[in-house]
């Protein structure tokens, strides 16, 4: 369901429906990943960062998975850019990593 919400791109349906979720899920780690994107998508970088931080554990995330990274990328990305008061596409992936690297726990990423 929170998948669907976020392709659908309806954030602020999925925030309101996560509290109403019983505990059991609104603690599990793919969902905390995905309200973590939900509130990225809003750059709501507070809440983004309460649900993704480095103590955040996906059980059944596999190798290959971007999902992670591409939080922490879209986040900082997001980030940059309000504070330069640009456009987020003129912010680069490597220039995020460099500046914030990706923690050696969330990289799934195949290389």
């Amino acid at each position: 369901c929170a998948e669907i919400l976020i392709h659908a791109e309806r954030y602020e349906t999925l925030a309101k429906l996560y509290e109403s979720f019983p505990k059991s899920i609104r603690e599990n780690g793919r969902m905390r990943m995905l309200l973590g994107t939900c509130y990225t998508k809003l750059s709501d970088f507070a809440r983004a960062e309460q649900f993704v931080n480095e103590s955040l554990v996906v059980a059944d995330i596999r190798e290959g998975e971007y999902a992670l990274s591409n939080i922490w990328i879209e986040l900082h990305a997001k980030r940059l850019a309000a504070e330069r008061g640009v456009d987020t596409k003129e912010i680069d992936a490597d220039e995020v990593l460099a500046r914030y690297p990706l923690p050696y726990a969330w990289d799934y990423r195949m290389h």
